[in-house]
């Protein structure tokens, strides 16, 4: 699996200083006592107060703007055209560029593969970046194994509205890309399309007499279609505990899964794709 690091799962960066209006309010209060010994009665009083925390509240929102400053160079935390600096700026070797369209995520995670293209391709993460350089967009996962030394198998994961003659074309796009003179190694190189493993989801969720069923519905749809994209990877587990987390809310007694039977663990070149989803709610009264 060539998945890269999740960035969003770092410990917070030293940089990031944290934010406590209260303790800024109460520091700047017995600074200016410190300072200010003879002015008895002026600290108490309620237009004081007021001042005083107008003064913290700015100097707070100062603070958060330092801290977003700080943030927007970082890879983990930048967006948007600060994505596009960090690119320029750290990864020219690897003529990384945004392409048009191409959402944060993508571009932050092919960034994060840029260095491999020091090595070209050879190694999981190399074979990954070049494959994903052909379209980027269309290209959101690539999956790569080397079952044998001297052997690789690289498997193209195509986005859900590239029809089949697209999907085609593209890999054939990335199987000559990796058989250019600069990019072909000694490796015996198999190249194909994800297979994707189509899943309904059926479950019943019990509902205590009194929670708006709609809403626990609502939420269970929510938590599910954060976790098709978790699995859409390829290689990624669809468990059986991961699925009852997901439907689960605040307001759910239990939840009842029918379908699937058991937890989905695709292979190399496989993913996981929840094609039908039938949630219903159920309410009980214990």
């Amino acid at each position: 699996m060539n998945d890269v690091v999740d960035l969003s799962r770092l410990a917070p960066p030293t940089i990031v200083h944290p934010l406590d209006w209260d303790a800024e309010l109460a520091s700047f209060i017995d600074l200016l006592r410190a300072e200010f010994p003879d002015l008895v009665g002026v600290f108490e009083s309620d237009s004081f107060v007021k001042a005083a925390r107008t003064w913290s509240y700015r100097l707070t929102l100062l603070q958060q703007s330092h801290n977003q400053d700080a943030q927007s160079i970082l890879l983990p935390y930048a967006s948007a055209q600060d994505l596009d600096y960090i690119a320029a700026t750290y990864y020219t070797f690897a003529g990384i560029s945004r392409d048009e369209g191409e959402a944060d995520k993508s571009f932050q995670e092919r960034i994060q593969l840029s260095p491999e293209a020091y090595a070209g391709t050879g190694n999981l993460h190399g074979y990954a970046f070049q494959a994903r350089k052909v379209d980027p967009i269309a290209i959101p996962f690539v999956d790569v194994e080397f079952p044998a030394p001297g052997y690789a198998n690289v498997a193209i994961q195509t986005a859900d509205d590239v029809d089949e003659d697209g999907a085609v074309e593209i890999l054939d796009a990335v199987r000559a890309r990796l058989y250019e003179d600069r990019h072909k190694t000694s490796d015996i190189l198999t190249v194909s399309l994800v297979e994707r493993i189509d899943v309904t989801v059926r479950a019943v969720v019990h509902v205590a007499s009194g929670p708006d069923a709609g809403l626990v519905l609502a939420a269970a749809q929510e938590g599910l279609d954060s976790l098709a994209a978790l699995v859409s990877r390829p290689r990624r587990v669809l468990s059986i505990s991961a699925l009852d987390d997901a439907l689960h809310s605040p307001a759910a007694i239990r939840v009842l899964i029918d379908s699937p039977a058991t937890e989905i663990a695709p292979g190399f070149g496989q993913a996981v794709r929840i094609i039908e989803r039938e949630i219903t709610a159920e309410v009980i009264n214990g």
